[in-house]
């Protein structure tokens, strides 16, 4: 027969069992009941709450030149913050903006109106989509600080047709919105298939030279009866298609530093819509050209400079090697480039001054090189060569130095 301790003991615990039971229900529908009432009471009447956009706020950071996440602790002081509107995914959607304190909204950097402390202001998505065409609009708020005092939710109207707080929507001139670095991935993948197919037509058309090319030995080397310097000039068919490469690394190469590093392209040459594949093609094919004409510009110069001197037999070697050292050393600074941007696009922030001095130094080498390499043996010293290699290789190193400062 059971003992009696037993059953009294057993009883009490599905006593309390049953007591926890109930707490816990009753603990537990107030944090449930709470929150959906606490929404309710924020939003006015006539809208049904779609989310809480107060996460969603962002701020320009000058340090990535970029808009990141607005975190309290180190924004709470910054004069505005902006929000990026998917018109889209928020289709048939309104914004509810309220602050407590006197701010101004603007739209793509256009100012729309002042916000009234304690006003809700609406702003309908579908609306923002007519006037802008555009998939996404940001909407920054002016005059407060951080987020204090303000309220934003995303909201669907209950009546078909809502008021909207801004009545006319004033188009902006300009467009603010966080920078996308698909556009520039998707534009990288095209120009390298052209470098990786203009290439691909050198090795394939003529492979032996094509390896001599691409060689530092046969860069290094002092002979100049050699099939490359002796069977090939600068307007030899393979040299011209290999200077087409480079040009085409070249003009990929002051993309990435134009849109990652510093600017150094004129305006005439800059990228209207950074955010559009084919305005960075047909800004990337422009450049190009221009770099193709620079290099045929250059093997005039040294062709007439060298003539003057009485020096013509040296001209295709020296323009070939030059040609070789540009394509060997840009080649590797736009493919380091290239993976920077698709690993650690953050590790290109303050590269600029670092790239300018290894260019500086390869320049400074190469001059160096290019007179051991063009000076005929058992001359230690040739003026001749020396004030050439000034004019042709040094001045336009100064030139571009000053051009980019």
């Amino acid at each position: 027969m059971p003992d009696a301790r037993a059953i009294v003991f057993t009883d009490t615990m599905l006593a309390i069992r049953a007591l926890l039971k109930n707490l816990t229900f009753w603990v537990l529908l107030p944090a449930l009941w709470l929150p959906a009432v606490a929404a309710a009471q924020i939003q006015p009447d006539g809208y049904h709450l779609v989310r809480d956009c107060q996460e969603e706020w962002l701020v320009y950071s000058s340090e990535y030149r970029n808009y990141v996440p607005y975190v309290k602790v180190m924004h709470e002081s910054e004069p505005s913050v902006s929000i990026l509107i998917n018109l889209v995914q928020d289709r048939h959607f309104s914004f509810l903006l309220k602050t407590t304190r006197s701010a101004f909204l603007f739209v793509n950097g256009a100012l729309q109106r002042s916000l009234v402390p304690g006003q809700w202001n609406s702003v309908s998505c579908d609306s923002l989509y007519r006037v802008y065409g555009t998939g996404e609009v940001m909407l920054t708020v002016f005059g407060l600080r951080g987020t204090e005092g303000l309220t934003s939710l995303m909201v669907f109207p209950k009546t078909h047709i809502a008021a909207d707080s801004i009545q006319a929507i004033t188009p902006s001139v300009i467009s603010l919105k966080p920078r996308s670095d698909n556009a520039f991935r998707d534009f990288s993948v095209i120009a390298w298939l052209l470098i990786l197919v203009t290439g691909a037509g050198v090795f394939l058309s003529h492979p032996s030279i094509a390896h001599k090319i691409v060689s530092p030995g046969v860069f290094f080397s002092r002979d100049f009866r050699s099939e490359l310097y002796n069977h090939y000039r600068a307007y030899s068919p393979v040299i011209v298609v290999t200077v087409s490469m480079l040009a085409l690394v070249t003009a990929f190469l002051l993309l990435a530093v134009e849109i990652y590093v510093t600017p150094i392209l004129p305006a005439v040459l800059g990228v209207p819509d950074r955010e559009s594949v084919w305005m960075l093609v047909a800004a990337f094919l422009k450049i190009a050209l221009l770099c193709f004409g620079l290099f045929c510009f250059k093997y005039f110069i040294i062709s007439v400079t060298l003539g003057i001197l009485n020096m013509s037999e040296i001209a295709h070697v020296h323009f070939i090697k030059a040609v070789q050292s540009s394509l060997l050393f840009y080649g590797a600074l736009a493919v380091g480039l290239l993976l920077l941007i698709f690993r650690q696009p953050r590790a290109l922030e303050g590269i600029g001054e670092p790239l300018a001095w290894s260019v500086i130094a390869y320049s400074s080498v190469r001059y160096i090189l290019f007179y051991i390499l063009l000076n005929p043996p058992g001359r230690i010293i040739n003026l001749y060569l020396i004030s050439y290699l000034c004019v042709v290789e040094l001045i336009p190193l100064i030139i571009g130095i000053k051009f980019i400062i």
